[in-house]
């Protein structure tokens, strides 16, 4: 099984993708685009997002085998890490929100 760097590697090879056009389209450096093909930095939900945006994927099919029928569940699967994703995405928001009242209530 690949990690999730190797996937993201092999997806981008797989385009014809150069490893600059796609950190520059995560505002990213080669370098740091490097360390996240070869796993040596975590990768955030969102620069996962961002991956998946720029290969027009979800982000479940990035984090699934990339070889489709290799699970006989990976189309649950794939939707739950998306409901995750969203989830994720959402409770960002709302602890923004919540900051914000704090900070007015504060004042």
């Amino acid at each position: 099984m690949k990690t999730l760097g190797e996937k993201i590697r092999w997806l981008r090879l797989k385009r014809n993708c150069k490893q600059f056009t796609l950190a520059e389209a995560l505002g990213i450096s080669a370098a740091a685009m490097s360390k996240i093909e070869t796993d040596l930095t975590d990768l955030s939900v969102s620069k996962l997002a961002l991956i998946a945006a720029f290969f027009e994927l979800s982000p479940g099919a990035i984090l699934d085998d990339e070889e489709p029928g290799t699970n006989a569940n990976a189309a649950l699967i794939s939707s739950l890490k998306d409901e995750l994703l969203l989830a994720e995405q959402r409770l960002v928001k709302l602890q923004g929100r919540l900051i914000e009242l704090y900070e007015q209530h504060a004042q």
